[in-house]
This record gives C-alpha cells, sequence and structure tokens, in this order.
C-alpha cells in the first residue's frame, strides 16, 4: 500500500530535507479541518434526518428512501456524493435500535414491513388474539 505522506511533508528550503515538526503541525491541522468538516456533516446529517420524519410523522421509512430523502434535504446528488450516503447510513445504524431500552432516536424495524421511525411517535400494537369456535377450538 502507497502512502501520501509526500503531500503532506513541509521541506528545509536550503537543505531540502523534511521538516519534522512543519510537517506535523501542517497535518495536524488538516486532520483538525476535516474533524470539523466531518463534524459540521454529522450535525448537518442529524438536522435532515430530522426533518424528514417531522415530514412524515408516524410512517415507518425504508431506509434507502429516508438516505434519499436527507439527500434532498441536504441539496447533495447521490451520484456525486457516495461518502455522505455512507455517512448518513451510519449515522441512521448509530442512532436506531429495535429496543425502546436503548435510548437510540429511532426504531428500527425489520421484516417485511420494517423500515425506520422515531421511537417518540412509536405506540406497540396490541397483541393477535385468537377467536375460539362455538366448540371451545382454538382457530
Amino acid at each position: 500500500m502507497k502512502n501520501n505522506f509526500g503531500m503532506y511533508a513541509v521541506r528545509d528550503e536550503l537543505s531540502g530535507e523534511i521538516d519534522v515538526e512543519a510537517t506535523m503541525n501542517r497535518f495536524h491541522t488538516e486532520l483538525q479541518a476535516q474533524v470539523a468538516h466531518e463534524t459540521n456533516d454529522l450535525d448537518a446529517i442529524a438536522g435532515a434526518v430530522s426533518t424528514v420524519f417531522n415530514k412524515h410523522p408516524n410512517v415507518n421509512i425504508k431506509t434507502d428512501s429516508v438516505i434519499h430523502a436527507v439527500l434532498r434535504e441536504l441539496n447533495v446528488d447521490v451520484m456525486d456524493d457516495k461518502p455522505m450516503v455512507k455517512r448518513i447510513r451510519t449515522y441512521l445504524q448509530d442512532n436506531a435500535d429495535d429496543t425502546r431500552e436503548s435510548g437510540k432516536t429511532y426504531k428500527c424495524n425489520k421484516g417485511q414491513n420494517g423500515g425506520i421511525c422515531r421511537w417518540s411517535e412509536y405506540t406497540e400494537k396490541p397483541a393477535k388474539t385468537t377467536k375460539k369456535s362455538r366448540d371451545g377450538n382454538n382457530k
């Protein structure tokens, strides 16, 4: 695997040797900028996901549909920004669970009627009861 350390290397003007301290400072500055960018993305994603569920309350929405709706909210083309799609999917996975006790914001429903909904809007469906026939046997 080839590394890209050369793009961060700061060289001494006279000797041409790598100035390790200046290189580390440059890398640190660029890394902090990247962290800030990703933090801003995460805040924007969280806001856009919330907006999608505000527009569609009390509805299970398939994960891919949530992702596409979030991309529309963020004005991002799915074909142009695959890393953003991955960050949205990761955000949904990190903030959804199938148990209320998890403390997550969203409920992950699996199966045929699966999708994601807000825990705050989710209500348990009553258990199905069986009918008894006239002779007392369950149907």
